[in-house]
Order: structure tokens, then sequence, then C-alpha cells
């Protein structure tokens, strides 16, 4: 049961940032390597809650590697372009 909780609020994560990237994207170009690859995972990782997961320990572990990757690359540069007024 908390997997499919877990699961069910991990892909509506990811959907809120796969609609909100096209418009950070067209905001901050710099980031597109970035986005590129958060599009990336996210697809992995729905594909294999699709599947059904099957290592919960493996999965953990790339989510961690995931939102460490968008909190050191994709949060500074938001903060700073709101503070920039982009």
């Amino acid at each position: 049961m908390h997997c499919l909780a877990f699961c069910g609020a991990l892909t509506a994560h990811h959907g809120n940032e796969d609609r909100a990237l096209p418009g950070i994207e067209a905001r901050l170009p710099e980031l597109s390597d970035v986005i590129v690859r958060l599009r990336a995972e996210h697809a992995d990782i729905a594909r294999r809650i699709e599947a059904g997961i099957d290592d919960l320990d493996q999965l953990a572990a790339e989510l961690e590697a995931h939102f460490g990757h968008e909190e050191t690359h994709l949060v500074p540069a938001l903060n700073k372009a709101v503070r920039m007024g982009r």
C-alpha cells in the first residue's frame, strides 16, 4: 500500500515537473542539458513503475541521485532567475 501511494505521488510530481519544464527551458536555455536528463529519468522511472518495481532499494538510490541532481543544478538556477526577474 505504501508503494502505491508513493508511486502515485511520484508520478504526479514528475508529471507536474514535465509540464513546467518547457517554460523553464524557454526562459533558461542554459539548463537544456539538465532538463534533457530530468526528462529521461522521469520517463525511465515511469516505465519502471508501470512494469512493477522489483527492487525498491535500487529505485530509492536512483531517486536520491535524481533529486540530488535537481537540487544541485535546477533549483539554484531557478532561484537565481527569480531574483533576476527572468
